[in-house]
């Protein structure tokens, strides 16, 4: 085995080579955006009317409550076309520079 080159320790293999005294574990954690200051971003960026669509779109397809952690899909393109919420949700996603077909928010006021 190799030694650490900051403290001489032997590293250990777990998937990749660390040292356990050194390298800090880091949590695994989900990117996970506050769903009201993306929707407060991106109504001060062209959309003045978001806040109301993109909630009527949540409320939709979930129970919103205070405290909860949703995920959100990024709809088809056909679906946009025909109906304003997934409209909004894809104005979200646009706005906010969201590259994936879905996205962890928080909920929280």
């Amino acid at each position: 085995m190799s030694k650490c080159e900051k403290c001489g320790s032997e590293k250990v293999m777990h998937y990749v080579k660390f040292c356990p005294k050194c390298d800090k574990p880091e949590p695994k954690t989900v990117k996970i955006y506050d769903l009201f200051k993306c929707m407060y971003y991106v109504q001060a960026n062209g959309h003045p009317d978001f806040k109301n669509k993109l909630l009527r779109a949540i409320e939709e397809q979930r129970t919103v409550n205070n405290g909860i952690v949703i995920q959100i899909y990024r709809p088809e393109e056909g679906d946009v076309e025909m109906d304003p919420t997934y409209a909004a949700i894809n104005t979200l996603f646009d706005t906010i520079g969201i590259e994936d077909d879905n996205a962890w928010f928080e909920i929280s006021w």
